[in-house]
């Protein structure tokens, strides 16, 4: 085995070897070629650290636990693989009325400003949302939707039933790690409809589409 290779053989103290592959200080390898990774970040979705929130789920008034009205949302992100872009998901708690939009990336900006202009002309009376560092300007969103958003707890996604319930929907179209840099919103409208005009058993068998129209 030549020097290089001895480097990489196991042993009790395999630790700095390791540390040497991933600073390429192994002549002969890469961490490019020879780390399972190669030397690529683990992709970990954003945590709740970033998140400050003024209302919590437990604060919402029971009209929108009971689904009485049009316009309380549930929001989350709907990822791709590593800097391939997502989507934003929004359900009317009511209706089950579903929007998606295309966004490049998960900053707080790009996140802010497409679930504004996916509001922008609907009936907005609460958003409860994830706790992803991406809706990091709620404040901003309450503002320019003059609305209250409530946060998940962390970790609890079955608090965002119908969201979650929708997004399975979604990524029957979308599976994980797709590249949304490939579509157009064009197309992801196109699967919105097809869901949107899915009659549903809790609905009375009526549409989402259907539902939401009617009500607003």
């Amino acid at each position: 085995m030549n020097s290089a290779g001895a480097g990489l053989a196991p042993q009790a103290g395999a630790g700095p070897s390791f540390l040497a592959l991933k600073k390429d200080l192994i002549e002969g390898y890469s961490r490019k070629k020879h780390l399972r990774r190669q030397g690529k970040k683990k992709y970990i979705r954003g945590s709740s650290a970033a998140i400050h929130p003024e209302h919590r789920i437990g604060d919402r008034p029971n009209e929108i636990d009971e689904r009485k009205r049009i316009g309380d949302w549930e929001g989350d992100t709907i990822l791709g693989g590593l800097n391939k872009g997502g989507l934003i998901s929004l359900v009317d708690r009511k209706s089950r009325y579903l929007i998606l939009s295309l966004i490049q990336n998960k900053s707080a900006k790009e996140t802010k400003q497409t679930l504004c202009s996916s509001l922008k002309d609907k009936p907005v009376l609460s958003i409860t949302l994830d706790n992803g560092c991406e809706f990091a300007g709620f404040k901003d969103i309450e503002k320019q939707l003059n609305t209250t958003i409530y946060f998940a707890e962390p970790h609890s996604p079955w608090q965002r039933g119908s969201n979650e319930n929708i997004n399975g929907l979604v990524r029957w179209f979308f599976p994980k790690g797709f590249d949304f840099r490939t579509v157009t919103q064009e197309q992801v409208d196109i699967v919105t409809d097809i869901i949107n005009n899915r009659p549903r058993k809790c609905l009375g068998w009526l549409t989402p589409l259907d539902l939401f129209r009617c009500c607003t």
